[in-house]
């Protein structure tokens, strides 16, 4: 599991994203199916339970491909529509993203500096390739190339367990047409099985990084749902959530 340690704070399990010494003094733990994530049902105890000594960024996730900068003005109790947060050390703020099923993405450069883009990627953002336009926005505000880029993936919901059927969905009529032919898997004319990770790492590759700077935790969380929330095994309103913040 390069690149992930699973790990608990008390009674709550979590799961930490380990990162090279260049990005020293980076946090990020994603808090699992626990006592501390059933208590959290407003973004009031999220900020009590999560970052009592930070102010703490919590967009409103809503599937689609915008980028918030971290930053006092659009923290707690302030909440913006985006499905990205970048961070960097001066923004003196934590970011938190809420996951059940869809993917958990970090994206980091050490080129000058450590900064951090954090992503909440699941279906309809696969389909409307977030990633290629997150690193896309990340290559240009930090001076980079996709090379000097490093990405940790997961958890999220497995190929195994996503299906989806294309009558009257026009989402996935899209999905057949945007994902790469080795994360579909036909099982009719109009339904399949989509591998949202593996075209999430396509994009990744296409953009230039490099094989040994992705990390993947390919855990399903429909399968793992003892440990993991899934929205498809009926986990509504109960979300993991992914905490990170420079020290």
């Amino acid at each position: 599991m390069e690149g992930f340690q699973l790990d608990r704070q008390g009674d709550q399990p979590i799961l930490r994203y380990l990162f090279p010494p260049a990005f020293r003094g980076f946090s990020a733990t994603l808090y699992l199916r626990g006592a501390l994530t059933e208590q959290i049902d407003a973004s009031e105890s999220a900020k009590e339970l999560l970052s009592p000594e930070l102010p703490l960024v919590m967009p409103l996730q809503v599937h689609g491909t915008d980028i918030l900068m971290a930053d006092l003005a659009c923290s707690l109790p302030e909440r913006r529509e985006a499905d990205g947060v970048a961070i960097s050390r001066t923004a003196n703020v934590a970011v938190a993203l809420q996951f059940a099923d869809c993917w958990p993405i970090i994206l980091g450069t050490s080129t000058p500096e450590p900064r951090f883009l954090l992503l909440h990627c699941g279906f309809k953002g696969a389909v409307s390739h977030f990633v290629t336009k997150a690193l896309s926005w990340a290559c240009k505000e930090w001076g980079v190339d996709g090379k000097d880029i490093w990405a940790w993936l997961g958890p999220g919901i497995g190929p195994c367990c996503y299906t989806r059927s294309a009558t009257d969905d026009p989402w996935t009529k899209r999905a057949f047409k945007s994902f790469p032919s080795k994360a579909v898997n036909r099982l009719s004319e109009n339904s399949a099985n989509f591998d949202i990770a593996g075209a999430i790492k396509a994009e990744l590759r296409q953009c230039g990084l490099v094989e040994n700077r992705i990390f993947a935790l390919r855990e399903c969380t429909s399968c793992n749902n003892d440990i993991f929330y899934s929205y498809r095994k009926g986990d509504v309103g109960r979300r993991m959530i992914l905490v990170a913040f420079f020290t």
